[in-house]
């Protein structure tokens, strides 16, 4: 069973910001560019690091963003968001993606740590070996700079070759 809980952060007002998907109780755009999410399946919400979280239960629940053409970043890009595994159950369990063939932040394969790729602008994909799969909550940040990814795990930086959703 893969339960993965994303949670929304503080305040921010970064003109650069494509999207901020909060997840207190629903999936809407809390950037003020109106890119809301629709549930899918039959997420549930508790309670996060900062106030709600969305909980997916691995069996057809997502959240579906669609296909804006914010979404098509291909040079700087950045994610950051929390999650709390309690079991991966299939290979490549995504977080976050736009796509195989563009950016993406998944489990790794059938290991127990994530992964951030960007195949679709330089084929660049980097590995985070720290164990998420522990019913903790991990901050995840993923930096795209053009050329580089880096990939952190908690405050630390776990991996060269890493992204909230920033087009820079």
């Amino acid at each position: 069973m893969l339960c993965l809980v994303l949670t929304g952060i503080a305040e921010c007002a970064d003109p650069s910001l494509v999207a901020w998907y909060r997840f207190d109780g629903d999936a809407l755009d809390s950037s003020g560019n109106d890119l809301h999410g629709t549930e899918m399946g039959d997420p549930t919400y508790e309670a996060g690091v900062f106030g709600q979280a969305i909980s997916l239960d691995g069996d057809g629940d997502y959240v579906d963003c669609g296909l804006a053409p914010e979404f098509d970043i291909t040079d700087f890009i950045t994610f950051t968001y929390w999650i709390k595994v309690v079991a991966f159950d299939k290979p490549w369990n995504t977080v976050l993606s736009r796509g195989d063939d563009s950016w993406r932040s998944s489990r790794a394969n059938e290991n127990n740590f994530m992964e951030a790729a960007v195949s679709g602008t330089t084929g660049d994909w980097t590995y985070a070996i720290t164990p998420v799969d522990d019913e903790q909550w991990h901050h995840i940040g993923w930096v795209y700079d053009g050329t580089m990814n880096y990939l952190y795990v908690g405050l630390a930086e776990k991996a060269l070759f890493c992204f909230s959703l920033c087009d820079q």
